[in-house]
């Protein structure tokens, strides 16, 4: 059975935890608005949700625990292996060839979309509060990967090379990450110009931004299965992917 770690009460005059070199009081503890609700599918009412903001040079990481129930979760780990011989296949990249289920490919499975479009507008609703960000944010990409015992990634940027060049996704404004299972070893997530490494609870979600604040990558996996829902966000209704709309 999953239960939620404790959670300590802040007080005013505690360092906020978001990194920010100030007290809570004075900084996120200024304002205890709710977060803002979620379809019930993705969020249920009666799971407290953790939302916890981490360090990150000059903007913080989202991390929301119980974000998915376990049950929503198994579906979509049970609906990947039953849909292997869907997977994509001749990807740019041969490392991540049979290891794509994209949403397009369930038509099929009306439950698995119903699930992945909810979870969706639940990441776009969650990253333009915590980041305030006004504007409509859109999605270009929505799917499910699976992570085998010595399958890693190597430290990018979402939106640029290394060197703060524009890559081939430069649209990309915002990234998230949902886990759908945590009975693995290895397969960390890692933003490396900080030293955070995250192992997040099935169930949790991260979002952070596509830029250089955030380079990042996933240590190997050494044992187990690693499944995640990762999906990309963007400002540029032009690029969305409208089978999602």
């Amino acid at each position: 059975m999953y239960h939620a770690p404790s959670v300590k009460k802040l007080r005013d005059d505690d360092p906020c935890p978001c990194g920010a070199d100030t007290r809570y009081g004075a900084c996120h503890g200024a304002s205890r608005a709710p977060a803002p609700a979620a379809p019930r599918s993705v969020a249920p009412a009666r799971a407290a949700a953790v939302v916890s903001a981490v360090k990150a040079l000059s903007r913080p990481v989202f991390m929301r625990e119980r974000f998915l129930d376990a049950a929503s979760c198994a579906l979509l780990i049970e609906g990947f292996e039953r849909n292997v011989a869907r997977l994509a296949e001749g990807t740019a990249d041969p490392a991540w060839s049979a290891r794509l289920l994209y949403y397009q490919s369930l038509a099929h499975e009306p439950a698995m979309r119903a699930l992945m479009r909810a979870a969706r507008e639940g990441f776009v609703r969650e990253l333009r509060a915590f980041y305030s960000v006004p504007e409509m944010l859109y999605s270009d990409t929505v799917h499910l990967v699976r992570w085998r015992a010595g399958q890693s990634m190597r430290a990018h940027a979402d939106n640029a090379h290394l060197d703060g060049t524009p890559n081939a996704y430069p649209w990309r404004d915002f990234a998230t990450v949902l886990y759908l299972n945590d009975d693995f070893e290895g397969g960390e997530l890692f933003f490396e110009r900080t030293g955070l490494t995250l192992k997040p609870r099935a169930g949790t979600l991260v979002g952070f931004t596509g830029g250089l604040d955030h380079v990042h990558g996933v240590t190997e996996v050494r044992r187990g299965t690693r499944y995640t829902m990762p999906a990309w966000h963007t400002r540029d209704a032009a690029r969305r992917d409208r089978d999602l709309d």
